[in-house]
């Protein structure tokens, strides 16, 4: 049996001990072995290599002979390159990646166990034209403001609601759990096993939230609404009798969704909010989704402006799910709080979702804002992707401090940066927009300057969507080429307007530069 350096050492040490001038008494080396489970062929070697090494002032019985045997490990840099030429796709498990980089998975298994490779999940995100990437833009620009000291800030959102839509669950399909594995010397656990009729066919119900940022005495909670209807069941069977009242789910339209607006939320919103600021136009942010009520439907509208309020729907962004507080986190939490328990009617599920919500904290709901403010910072800093990660600001541990932020800091370059990327995003969407360019005669740069003008008889079309798109790329070549290293000259190039016009009549945006 092969003892470790630490074991090595203590056996040492322990032989010195009942050693008289390094002389051992009859029985010492078979009393240490039994004490340290060696056998007694072990504990003479480690003392004979101690005593024989005792001449150089240092007993040499930590390394063992056998270490520096064996083969030689692989080189670890050339293993990462044999996996770094197979493609990303190629890499969803083990014996995929070992066919296609010639690595077997003895070996990608050391290289994740040795911190050189790692499990990552691969997200999936919407899609974004550069239409969507410019209403993104301008619905975070929407939200900055310019402060008294000059620097800007997000809007604190004090006047917005949060509304949005989605489905809880009876029980959790994979749920994650974890277990002892017996190295504690008590028998390893084992997971158990749930069973359902069909993974299918899970009671559920989706359930319309809102919420807004909390502020002083108030939660900021508006409510939730499940989306059921009652029904009169036609059959009896082993759970109830024929004739009974019932809930079940129904999917929502456009119909249902204006009648909940009314009946349920404006109400709420008026009965929550608080009194002394009643004067304050209320947003109701709402998703995309086609059975959601338009902007400017009427009856939302006389409802939501009726007895001195004035409360409006905006949409958000179209691919912008990352936009909405509820879904940066307080989903989340409700869901967390309602897996605890193991509800079995759609009367149950309803009672632990609204349990739930009431549980959920104020400073978890007040940190969703401060995330959806981050989001927007990353959005401003890189407007053409969605991938992005979010930093870490430690919410909890300002919280602690007393020092959490109202409102997250935005800096002059990230908002150059913003108006520039819609400018160049618009210019691409205006070019997409385009149906055809005149073909066989293209117009020139002196064409779309204005400085060539055609004789009797010349045909050609000069867009103005190209005298835009030319102009604009003009601009930015000289914004780029002045200003690359200078903070005062991008300011200086920041003051020239950048209009947005809608051309034709078309709700295409298109770019025009006009230089003070």
């Amino acid at each position: 049996m092969n003892a470790t350096d630490e074991e090595r050492q203590a056996v040492w040490e322990s032989l010195l001990l009942r050693s008289n001038r390094g002389v051992l008494m009859r029985g010492d080396i078979i009393e240490t072995a039994a004490y340290f489970h060696l056998s007694r062929f072990s504990v003479a070697r480690i003392w004979e290599r101690g005593i024989s090494s005792m001449g150089n002032r240092v007993a040499a019985v930590v390394k063992s002979k056998k270490s520096g045997r064996g083969r030689k490990k692989l080189d670890r840099a050339a293993l990462c390159r044999c996996v770094a030429e197979a493609p990303i796709n190629d890499r969803e498990n083990q014996r995929r990646v070992e066919a296609a980089s010639s690595v077997s998975t003895y070996l990608i298994q050391q290289l994740i166990e040795e911190s050189y490779q790692r499990r990552a999940l691969r997200q999936t995100r919407p899609l974004l034209t550069p239409a969507h990437k410019v209403a993104r833009l301008r619905f975070c620009m929407k939200h900055v403001q310019l402060g008294v000291n000059g620097d800007y800030f997000f809007d604190p959102m004090y006047d917005v609601d949060h509304m949005d839509e989605k489905w809880f669950y009876v029980k959790k399909i994979g749920q994650i759990v974890y277990l002892l594995t017996g190295k504690d010397g008590k028998a390893a656990e084992e997971p158990t096993v749930q069973y359902v009729h069909s993974k299918r066919y899970i009671t559920k119900v989706m359930f319309l939230c809102a919420a807004a940022r909390p502020r002083g005495d108030w939660d900021g909670k508006i409510g939730l609404w499940p989306v059921v209807e009652t029904y009169t069941t036609q059959r009896a069977s082993v759970n109830r009798p024929a004739g009974v009242e019932e809930l079940r789910p129904v999917s929502i339209t456009r119909k249902i969704s204006r009648r909940m607006l009314i009946d349920n939320l404006v109400p709420a919103i008026k009965a929550r909010w608080s009194q002394n600021q009643k004067h304050m136009h209320i947003r109701l942010q709402q998703g995309n989704a086609r059975p959601h009520v338009d902007e400017d439907d009427p009856l939302v509208l006389s409802a939501g402006c009726s007895d001195g309020w004035t409360i409006t729907l905006s949409n958000q962004p179209a691919q912008s799910p990352d936009l909405n507080s509820l879904d940066l986190g307080f989903f989340s939490s409700i869901q967390s709080l309602q897996c605890r328990t193991v509800p079995r009617t759609t009367e149950e599920l309803i009672a632990e979702v609204r349990r739930a919500f009431n549980s959920t904290t104020t400073d978890t709901l007040n940190k969703t804002f401060l995330t959806l403010q981050l989001v927007m910072r990353q959005i401003m800093s890189c407007g053409e992707r969605n991938d992005f990660r979010l930093g870490h600001i430690h919410k909890n541990r300002l919280l602690a401090a007393g020092t959490l932020h109202v409102a997250i800091p935005r800096d002059i370059q990230t908002v150059i940066d913003a108006h520039l990327g819609i400018a160049t995003l618009s210019a691409l969407s205006a070019l997409q927009a385009i149906p055809t360019l005149p073909t066989p005669q293209y117009a020139t740069a002196s064409q779309c300057s204005g400085t060539h003008r055609p004789t009797a008889g010349q045909q050609h079309t000069t867009s103005p969507i190209l005298t835009s798109i030319l102009s604009f790329t003009t601009w930015i070549s000289a914004y780029l080429i002045t200003a690359e290293n200078n903070e005062a000259e991008r300011c200086h190039f920041f003051s020239r307007k950048v209009h947005y016009f809608h051309y034709g009549g078309s709700s295409t945006c298109h770019a025009q530069l006009l230089v003070n």
